[in-house]
């Protein structure tokens, strides 16, 4: 569930992690290998999240991408993420992260499937033998071991934890709401040493959902409401290096809370429009990489700019960009594509 806001969350007071084994499925054939992979959300309680892969030449879209006609993704599509030649997709409303073999050249090969219930999982990190996935149900991190796929610990938060980033021993989360369903406004550092310890909180816009982490920069960009329901846009950046903290407030717009960096600059949407940020996280109007209607989620890979477009009902389209703005292709995918990544 990518906006909180548009769905209902039912989090249980007492929550039982469990862990299935594998089940193996059928190879997925694709005349073109996938480079990019993006997942659509899908609508709530639906179960029609589905995954679609587009090719290195941008002209050949694959999908949707499933185990089979009997056993969709599921429900939900929150986030994906490659590690080792393996893809990783978070089931939000399914509690479970589904598992493939993406190392081949022509194929995807289904690898298992953890189901865990009540965890609510978010988003995903990785360390050097673990995942890390931010989840709700627990208020916490599930610290999961990636050779055996087990929960080997939890990291509790005392909120609903959202996007996370690794680097050099450390986890960054954004803490979203806090265990009220409040807006909260904090980002944790995490020291994973014998016992994960909280060594560090920045305290950031409200509402902080995306991390972009850039040398010692860590961009944050974060969505509040208003008592009449208005999305209020923001974005942080926290310098790791000194630990200062920089704070700006777009005002009231809508927004895919996506940040992405091409070309050495930073742009962030707002109302539509894909705006360059400048040094004091102010939007630069004369500078905009992009004017696009429904917005709902925006990613880079660094030199192309991927826009997924939504009116929450499937089919939904994702425009590709180059870094000069200009149209490479446009592929029309299921509904309310949300998260990419490359192989």
């Amino acid at each position: 569930m990518k906006k909180f806001s548009l769905f209902l969350i039912v989090v249980f007071s007492l929550m039982t992690l469990l862990f299935n084994g594998c089940t193996n499925s059928e190879e997925t054939k694709n005349d073109d290998s996938p480079e990019y992979f993006i997942l659509c959300e899908g609508n709530f309680q639906q179960s029609n999240a589905s995954l679609w892969g587009i090719n290195e030449d941008l002209d050949s879209l694959s999908g949707p991408i499933y185990w089979d006609s009997e056993n969709p993704l599921g429900d939900v599509g929150q986030s994906l993420a490659v590690k080792d030649g393996r893809l990783f997709i978070v089931m939000n409303n399914s509690h479970s992260l589904e598992i493939m073999d993406a190392s081949l050249d022509d194929s995807l090969v289904f690898e298992t499937s953890l189901e865990f219930a009540g965890l609510s999982p978010r988003y995903i990190a990785f360390g050097d033998n673990n995942a890390f996935v931010s989840a709700w149900g627990i208020n916490g991190i599930a610290v999961i071991d990636l050779q055996t796929y087990e929960i080997t610990d939890t990291i509790s938060v005392n909120g609903l934890p959202e996007d996370l980033i690794y680097k050099d021993g450390k986890l960054f989360v954004a803490l979203n709401m806090n265990s009220f369903w409040g807006a909260e406004n904090k980002v944790l550092e995490i020291s994973l040493n014998s016992t994960p310890t909280i060594t560090g909180t920045f305290e950031v816009v409200d509402g902080p959902e995306k991390l972009l982490l850039d040398g010692d920069d860590l961009f944050v960009t974060g969505i509040h409401y208003d008592a009449s329901w208005n999305s209020i846009v923001g974005i942080s950046k926290i310098n790791l290096a000194d630990k200062t903290v920089v704070n700006h407030e777009h005002g009231v717009g809508s927004s895919a809370s996506d940040i992405i960096k091409i070309d050495g600059n930073f742009y962030q949407s707002f109302n539509g429009k894909i705006f360059h940020l400048n040094t004091d996280l102010t939007l630069e109007s004369s500078n905009e990489f992009g004017d696009y209607s429904n917005i709902y989620s925006m990613w880079s890979d660094g030199e192309y700019v991927f826009i997924g477009q939504s009116d929450y009902i499937a089919p939904d389209t994702v425009v590709v960009i180059n870094s000069n703005g200009e149209m490479e292709n446009t592929f029309t995918v299921g509904a309310l594509p949300g998260a990419y990544c490359k192989k």
